[in-house]
């Protein structure tokens, strides 16, 4: 019996270590949702074990309800079940002016910012409560770290001055491609550092509807190429 009980112990005490260090991490990255959430899994956990164990005093048969918990908890964590992600068509195009990226560039008091509030007032105080924090590659974000930021804020400029050759007219005087040119580009794309290369005919769905950055901010999309490079 004893050793049932150190069994116990050890059990009940490994959910509190993980909550513990969650706890920590919840604290140190100020997520208070977070924090809420698990020092409440830590109560009612330590709430359980304690009545557990007390009653396990008169009951005896209940030291077995821990381990039993614990297994059935192992079970239900290793075992994959099925596989129930699957694969939809979105059933209308995406307006860019919704996506993150979009709204995290409206500047407080421009017409853009303006009309899309206007529109979406549910929004304004959290995105403004979003743009309040520091950015992407920020000296006073919490994990900065100056050579690697400011490697990706060099990646970041070199993408923005490509944007200008992506509309370029197109040659006048157009050579045939040769049956391998797919898998010359697919070279290139893996040397610079793509993890993988593939193509795709492109479907509605693919193109925003509106566009939501840069000069062409509010202008309608249309399917402009057949096929694409991902």
């Amino acid at each position: 019996m004893k050793s049932l009980l150190v069994l116990n112990i050890i059990i009940s005490t490994l959910p509190l270590l993980l909550a513990f260090v969650a706890i920590r991490d919840a604290i140190k990255e100020h997520e208070k949702k977070a924090l809420t959430a698990f020092i409440g899994i830590a109560i009612v956990w330590t709430c359980i074990v304690l009545s557990l164990l007390i009653s396990g005093l008169y009951y005896p048969w209940l030291h077995w309800l821990l381990p039993g918990i614990f297994l059935m908890a192992m079970f239900l964590f290793l075992y994959p079940g099925p596989d129930i992600r699957g694969y939809s068509i979105p059933k209308k195009r995406i307006d860019e002016r919704d996506i993150a990226f979009s709204r995290s560039e409206l500047k407080k008091g421009s017409k853009h910012y303006n009309d899309y509030y206007t529109a979406n007032p549910h929004l304004l105080k959290k995105d403004d409560y979003f743009r309040s924090l520091p950015g992407l590659t920020s000296s006073k974000s919490m994990f900065f770290d100056r050579q690697i930021f400011e490697l990706a804020d060099i990646n970041f400029e070199q993408i923005k001055k490509l944007h200008a050759s992506v509309f370029m007219p197109a040659a006048l005087n157009k050579l045939p491609l040769p049956d391998d040119h797919l898998n010359h580009l697919k070279a290139d794309a893996l040397k610079m550092g793509a993890h993988s290369f593939g193509t795709t005919k492109i479907k509605p769905y693919h193109i925003y509807s509106y566009k939501g950055r840069g000069d062409r901010y509010g202008e309608k999309l249309v399917d402009e190429l057949p096929y694409a490079i991902a």
